[in-house]
């Protein structure tokens, strides 16, 4: 019994062990960086540590940051997401059932002549249309015009009926004889 929890408490050690030495501590991490990533980023400290939520950093952390090398991060996260899409089961799945569909399907090659004949009758009402709407402009043009001229007209006579009762009120209030105000 002695030797099996030996046993067991030795292979855990092991295993203890190789964890320490797969998982570098960034504390004592005295290794050379091996990508251009690594060696263009320096060291930060991140305040937050969950996952899902930002570091922050200080603005000295900040100025020590290569956009480029941030900026190279980014594009590569963003290929790898597009890549899953392309790639994924479910994605591959989709295209060849579309594309088993698309086979079985029969098209209806009648449509395109109907679509032909649609276009055509579109066509010409949207000439029609054109037509109407220039002929609608040129009689609101003349009705505008012809009501211009009516108002002129009506303008007009007014001044020349005002002037008139104008003269007939100063004849009357001051006696004065209509030869000499003519």
């Amino acid at each position: 019994m002695e030797d099996d929890e030996d046993e067991d408490e030795e292979e855990e050690e092991e295993a203890q062990k190789q964890e320490a030495q797969e998982t570098p501590n960034p504390e004592n991490d005295d290794t050379e960086p091996t990508s251009v990533e690594e060696k263009a980023a320096p060291k930060m400290e991140k305040v937050k540590s969950e996952p899902n939520e930002l570091g922050e950093y200080s603005p000295d952390e900040l100025q020590d940051v290569n956009k480029d090398v941030l900026n190279a991060e980014i594009t590569q996260l963003e290929g790898k997401t597009q890549l899953f899409f392309v790639t994924s089961p479910l994605a591959t799945n989709a295209r060849f059932a579309v594309l088993e569909e698309i086979g079985k399907a029969k098209p209806n090659l009648n449509v395109l002549a109907e679509w032909r004949k649609r276009e055509t009758e579109y066509l010409e009402r949207a000439r029609d249309l054109e037509q109407v709407t220039t002929s609608r402009d040129e009689a609101k043009q003349r009705y505008d015009e012809l009501r211009k001229a009516r108002l002129e007209g009506f303008m007009t006579g007014f001044n020349i009926i005002s002037s008139k009762l104008k003269e007939m009120y100063q004849v009357r209030t001051f006696n004065v004889p209509v030869t000499s105000l003519g």
